[in-house]
């Protein structure tokens, strides 16, 4: 789901935008846009600003001020917009029920009815029609939903602004990512001997892996696991960098094995970290 926030931007969710080698959308009239280039990412709030092909006269939402104090918002009123189980636009009534988080990372809490699809879909207030936020995800454990503040909708445009417009196909390139990198551990293993280590992963995002033996040829077995399931594992005989998208925050294991029939220890540097897609839009 999408929202028109200027006469050919949309904002969605990061999550949707994410890797994309284009974007299509279709409204409630049977008009079809193709989104081909993106301006602006927040991963953090999970929002995209995407921008449609040979569109320049689409009525946009006016959005809603921060107020003074943002927990006024609670009580407030909203329809709740979205393309359920894909099955095009339903509506939703549900209030704020709670606002939380600090400035940059607030957090608007709502008890619309929501479902699948729904994903990027704006809350509008009721009584001025003014965008109150972009939904993101459900917090069953909350009986509530989240979304993303108009506020920091507005900041991400106020950014994009000043931001590289990249096409999809360039902005997502494995050439070149951006990594924040985190852990880098150096190791050695005895012919047999297994080494294991602790991530932890503060949300989902894209994650990238970097295994770099201190000599070539001396084969290695990589694992990696969220203590549930196996994530990836791998032979690595060279240098070896590897990209998964984490579906889920918390600790996550990881393990080298240098096998019995090795004939002399096997040592390599281990380094993980976050793709920040955000930065390949920054001038």
């Amino acid at each position: 789901s999408a929202a028109w926030i200027a006469p050919n931007l949309a904002i969605t969710n990061a999550h949707v935008a994410l890797r994309g080698l284009k974007v299509t959308g279709k409204d409630d009239r049977g008009n079809s846009y193709e989104f081909t280039e993106i301006l602006g990412i927040d991963e953090e709030a999970d929002l995209a600003i995407i921008r449609a092909k040979d569109v320049s006269d689409r009525p946009a939402l006016k959005m809603l001020d921060r107020p003074a104090d943002p927990k006024d918002l609670r009580g407030t009123d909203v329809r709740v917009i979205g393309n359920t189980g894909g099955l095009e636009l339903s509506f939703y009534k549900g209030r704020i029920t709670n606002v939380v988080g600090k400035e940059g990372g607030a957090v608007l809490l709502h008890d619309a009815n929501t479902a699948g699809g729904s994903s990027g879909g704006p809350l509008i207030e009721n009584e001025g029609g003014k965008l109150v936020g972009v939904n993101h995800s459900s917090l069953p454990h909350l009986n509530a939903k989240a979304a993303a503040p108009s506020w920091i909708v507005k900041n991400l445009l106020d950014k994009a602004a000043t931001n590289k417009v990249l096409p999809f196909l360039e902005a997502f390139t494995t050439k070149d990512m951006p990594v924040d990198w985190y852990v880098e551990r150096a190791v050695c293993m005895k012919p047999g001997e297994v080494f294991k280590g602790v991530f932890s992963a503060a949300s989902t995002y894209d994650l990238v892996a970097d295994i770099t033996p201190a000599q070539s040829g001396a084969p290695m077995v990589f694992l990696l696991t969220n203590g549930r399931e196996k994530l990836a594992q791998a032979a690595v005989t060279g240098k070896a960098v590897g990209a998964w998208t984490l579906a889920a925050k918390g600790h996550h294991v990881y393990a080298l094995l240098n096998p019995k029939t090795a004939t002399k220890p096997a040592c390599a540097t281990v380094r993980f970290g976050r793709i920040k897609w955000s930065q390949r839009l920054a001038n």
